[in-house]
């Protein structure tokens, strides 16, 4: 089986197991439901690039690329439950990590 064959295997099966349900919404584009993945909340000593401190730590969602949606750009709207069985909760997307990979977009929420 080929890398990406197997790492796109791998993915369904994660999204089946730890996906919540989520709506994202593009600047300017139409709502897309879809599945993400959250991952461990990632704090920072400081932030890359600034003299500014952040106090909370990073949440980054795992969204699969698909055809109705290849990317998450700046500014989106995701709307997900912070944990399982939580209160749906809105998100803005604050930029991404990993832009490069293929099958996956990793986004960076803040609270909206």
């Amino acid at each position: 089986m080929p890398p990406l064959a197997q790492q796109a295997l791998m993915q369904r099966v994660n999204l089946a197991a730890h996906g919540v349900a989520i709506t994202v919404t593009p600047p300017a584009g139409a709502p897309v439901n879809t599945t993400g993945i959250w991952h461990s909340p990632q704090a920072e000593a400081q932030p890359y690039g600034t003299d500014l401190r952040r106090r909370d730590p990073r949440r980054v969602m795992e969204i699969p690329r698909d055809a109705t949606l290849d990317d998450v750009p700046r500014g989106s709207i995701v709307l997900a439950v912070d944990v399982d069985g939580g209160l749906v909760k809105t998100w803005r997307a604050d930029g991404c990590e990993r832009p490069d990979d293929p099958l996956r977009t990793y986004v960076i929420l803040v609270p909206a």
